[in-house]
């Protein structure tokens, strides 16, 4: 009976919360950059990564929660280096309603992973510092959005409880997230695990790998690694504090959906590793 009864008075709190955010609304960044929001949002619905709703409903989805619908200006370059805005569409699931009861808050943030690419320039760095680049020349260093990667957190499935914690609404229509949120507290920490498994193959990959011959036919579009030239000085780094483990082969690590892969001049590594990332 107490279980019953404590489940009811949350419920009747979340109740609360759901009218408070409909009516709330969205944030004005929404309004500000409505002409690049409609896009985002119709590419969200046609890919499946967001299920359209009557709005009607709320309230017959059991343990919903709302939150208010953001937009955020970014900037990134194009293929010219030149600064180009970026938009990116935001669940803001960390703001309060009447009851405090807010998704981000309800996550248990121990039981989470560490987010092991938030670090990967650090290691990349020590990675390259560990050559004595006087004697061994860095001829690859690139990045390169996995195809079937690109968008990260849309690849990565909620379950049926998580999205229903999911929900905004956008010109009159309830969208359940069924893909990451960008605004979860947790789904940082579980694209880890898809970027750490990716990390881990594409090294193994180059271990036991025989490019040659077993070939990957659907990276044919790729570009050759390009050398830099011999003229370009590099300065040599200062001794580690710490031992970074090396091989003759290279090292691939991982940002979100970007793979940056590091070798050494050595036969045809940089073809190697160019394969295996996009393998």
């Amino acid at each position: 009976m107490e279980q019953n009864s404590h489940s009811s008075l949350y419920q009747r709190k979340k109740d609360i919360d759901l009218g408070f955010h409909w009516n709330l609304g969205n944030h004005k960044s929404i309004e500000k950059f409505k002409a690049m929001m409609d896009p985002l949002v119709n590419k969200d619905i046609n890919h499946g990564f967001a299920l359209p709703l009557p709005v009607d409903i709320l309230y017959n989805i059991s343990k919903a929660s709302l939150a208010p619908l953001g937009c955020h200006k970014q900037e990134t370059i194009n293929e010219l280096g030149i600064k180009v805005p970026k938009y990116r569409m935001t669940h803001d699931q960390s703001f309060p309603g009447p009851s405090g009861l807010l998704v981000n808050l309800r996550v248990k943030k121990e039981a989470l992973p560490p987010i092991m690419y938030s670090s990967v320039l650090l290691r990349l760095k020590y990675y390259c510092a560990a050559y004595d680049l006087i004697i061994l020349t860095l001829i690859s260093s690139f990045a390169r959005l996995t195809w079937m990667l690109h968008t990260a957190y849309r690849r990565g499935h909620l379950s049926s409880d998580t999205a229903k914690e999911s929900l905004i609404i956008y010109d009159n229509i309830l969208l359940m997230a069924l893909r990451m949120t960008l605004g979860g507290t947790l789904c940082p920490s579980l694209w880890g695990y898809i970027a750490e498994t990716l990390a881990d193959e594409y090294n193994t990959l180059l271990q036991n790998w025989d490019h040659i011959s077993l070939l990957d036919p659907m990276p044919k579009e790729v570009d050759s690694p390009q050398s830099l030239p011999d003229s370009l000085p590099f300065h040599p780094a200062l001794p580690l504090s710490v031992e970074v483990p090396t091989n003759d082969i290279g090292k691939v690590d991982i940002f979100l959906d970007n793979s940056i892969g590091i070798t050494l001049e050595i036969n045809d590594n940089a073809i190697k590793v160019n394969q295996a990332i996009h393998s």
